[in-house]
């Protein structure tokens, strides 16, 4: 009977502290538990040119901080340049428009004086004065239609134009220049990549009897050994949805702001490469309610879905 009351005791805390139809999940108190995790830029990106050519200007060197739309290389554009000029001239050209128009009407003036004259012109001579006016306004239509295909070539040669100049696509810093002016480029070769530092990307693999207690928006701590003994404060971006059977471990996209130590470089703390350690702080009672709320609304939302 003792017994029996015991148990009863345990699971009237038990409902009193979960979720009403779920479970409290794992992990949402205190972790002492500490992974290894790497880190590395939030963005990279590699940048090629995309036209053949010769490098004629390289406005960048490894560590420079650049802004987004900031040169970096300059291929040399003068074939370019003249192909434009000349793309842009017979796209104004509209001669031979204004000279079928003219002998359009020429044509159709004939036609209208070979049919007002009725049995005085012969049906050979009629014919061949309507074969012409009609003749004269199908070529008026290709030569409009020539002159279309002309200003989209232009517009072509101008976006071609545009390739000669390599910008940088963020707010970042330049990891590696891979051409020196003077060289010969081939097209999508890469030459410059550009790195995002502003924030930091940490990857962790987290044992799965943790997976309950961590969500994207949670906080987080990254350390960094060779920084010291500092803790990072970041933030959970991304869970990924699967766990890898053979380690037992999912893995974390976290987020850190890498803070300026330095205003008059904009150097920052924290470089991406560095060996990094991971925990979770404890959530407090409100954010672990939130959390467990959280799941259940995406754990009904699956099974509504299923029952679809």
């Amino acid at each position: 009977m003792r017994k029996a009351m015991l148990v009863a005791a345990f699971f009237a805390l038990a409902t009193a502290f979960a979720a009403p139809g779920a479970e409290a999940p794992k992990g949402t108190g205190v972790s002492d538990k500490v992974w290894d995790a790497v880190s590395m830029p939030v963005e990279k990106s590699t940048l090629s040119c995309q036209i053949d050519g010769v490098a004629e200007e390289v406005f960048v060197e490894e560590g420079d901080r650049v802004t987004k739309g900031h040169k970096l290389v300059r291929m040399d554009d003068r074939a370019l340049i003249l192909a434009e000029k000349l793309a842009d001239l017979a796209a104004r050209d509209d001669s031979s428009i204004r000279g079928m128009e003219i002998q359009c009407q020429m044509y159709e003036a004939e036609r209208k004086r070979s049919e007002a004259m009725g049995e005085a012109v012969s049906p050979a001579d009629l014919l061949k004065a309507q074969t012409e006016a009609g003749l004269s306004k199908v070529q008026l239509e290709a030569s409009k239609l020539e002159q279309e295909r002309k200003k989209i070539e232009h517009d072509l040669r101008k976006v071609q134009l545009t390739y000669a100049l390599l910008t940088s696509p963020f707010d970042g810093v330049i990891s590696r220049v891979l051409i020196r002016p003077g060289e010969a480029v081939r097209d999508m070769q890469p030459v410059v990549e550009v790195v995002r530092v502003d924030e930091i990307k940490v990857m962790v693999n987290v044992t799965e009897d943790f997976c309950g207690g961590v969500c994207e928006g949670r906080a987080a701590q990254v350390q960094f050994p060779s920084l010291g003994e500092k803790w990072f404060e970041g933030r959970v971006d991304r869970v990924f949805p699967v766990v890898e059977q053979r380690s037992g471990t999912f893995q974390v996209k976290i987020l850190v702001n890498n803070p300026i130590v330095d205003e008059a470089t904009g150097s920052r703390a924290i470089k991406p490469g560095l060996r990094a350690k991971v925990r979770f702080p404890a959530a407090e009672a409100k954010d672990s309610q939130a959390l467990i709320s959280r799941q259940n609304g995406e754990a009904k939302k699956a099974k509504d879905g299923s029952e679809l």
